[in-house]
């Protein structure tokens, strides 16, 4: 691994933290808002706005620029750095003065290199090999096996999902707060303030466990989406600069052995169930500060049957495992069969 190579690491990773931290503080405001909002009626926004609007100004525009500027600085230099490596790579001057002859010379390189390669010239007969086997031009011989990876749920479907959270919230926001009204006969953020006057410390402390419970929630949702969003790209650079990490053969061999292997078929539907789940503890919370037993029941029960979902309908999935070094199991779900490796002339994997 080259100097550039780690560099470019160096700098993903920096650049990683500093999305991570700057939507955390983003929809940190946003979560301070919606708890003041419910909670005091936007008493402690007009509090500091009020008293500390300087630093509040602060506050606010400071993390928000400087995440903006650290972010453009270490994605240029990740940029920057990669390239580097890629020179690096292909032994080509880091900097070249012409562009026709700098392409030229990075064709050249990479046709001398694939050529000297043994790694790229055993790919490229693989790639053949497959060619010919999808093709029907070619013949499985025995024993002869294409290699898959497992399937798993998709990232970018939680993207997708997590972009309609604003709808079943405002149903249930909805639906909390014409509740309240009509059985309390006021207004939400007047019955609100009566609950924190007549049971200051049980509602207190049922705010700050909402806090923290929200910290918590945001930051690890933030880094997951930031990961997983971000690891694809970084996947694909440490391919083409040959630094990413991989385990040794014996390990792999003993995990492909003893591990039991899954392509997870998922519905649409399981996406929906963690949304369903976050949103239903609205209810729940107000019904908890309310000491209202028909929200804490809907919420519940709402929040509990989204888990068990998440629990027992994962989704059915196409398996194989090794019982032994000598039988091979294979199943959907739970129904399953067995052979032994001798009898077996041909696997075919379709993927």
């Amino acid at each position: 691994m080259t100097k550039n190579s780690d560099n470019f690491s160096r700098s993903m990773q920096m650049v990683i933290i500093g999305l991570t931290l700057t939507t955390c503080f983003t929809l940190g405001l946003l979560a301070w808002g919606w708890i003041d909002s419910i909670f005091f009626g936007n008493e402690l926004s007009v509090y500091f706005a009020n008293r500390y609007y300087r630093y509040m100004t602060g506050f606010i525009n400071i993390p928000v620029y400087s995440g903006a500027a650290f972010l453009m600085y270490w994605a240029t230099r990740g940029n920057t750095s990669y390239m580097d490596a890629i020179y690096d790579k292909l032994d080509l001057p880091a900097h070249s003065t012409h562009s026709n002859s700098l392409a030229s010379s990075v064709e050249h390189s990479a046709e001398e290199f694939a050529k000297t390669d043994p790694a790229f010239a055993q790919l490229l007969k693989r790639f053949y090999g497959y060619l010919r086997s999808f093709s029907g031009s070619g013949q499985f011989g025995v024993r002869q096996a294409i290699d898959a990876t497992s399937g798993g749920k998709s990232y970018w479907a939680y993207y997708f999902v997590f972009g309609f959270t604003i709808l079943p919230f405002l149903f249930f926001y909805v639906f909390t707060i014409s509740y309240a009204q009509h059985v309390y006969r006021a207004e939400f953020n007047d019955i609100m303030k009566a609950a924190r006057l007549s049971r200051p410390d049980y509602t207190i402390g049922l705010i700050m466990a909402l806090v923290i419970m929200l910290v918590i929630f945001i930051f690890k949702t933030v880094q997951f989406i930031t990961i997983k969003l971000l690891s694809p790209l970084i996947g694909i650079s440490k391919k083409t600069l040959n630094t990413e990490e991989a385990d040794p053969w014996s390990l792999s061999f003993k995990n492909f052995i003893t591990q039991k292997h899954q392509y997870i078929q998922v519905p649409w539907r399981v996406y929906f169930y963690p949304l369903i789940g976050f949103c239903a503890g609205f209810p729940f919370i107000i019904g908890l500060v309310l000491l209202n037993s028909v929200l804490i029941i809907i919420g519940g029960c709402i929040m509990l049957t989204a888990f068990l979902l998440m629990r027992f309908d994962a989704g059915k999935g196409i398996w194989f495992h090794f019982r032994d070094p000598k039988t091979l199991e294979v199943g959907v779900a739970k129904q399953a069969h067995r052979f032994e490796i001798n009898d077996i002339e041909e696997v075919i994997v379709h993927y």
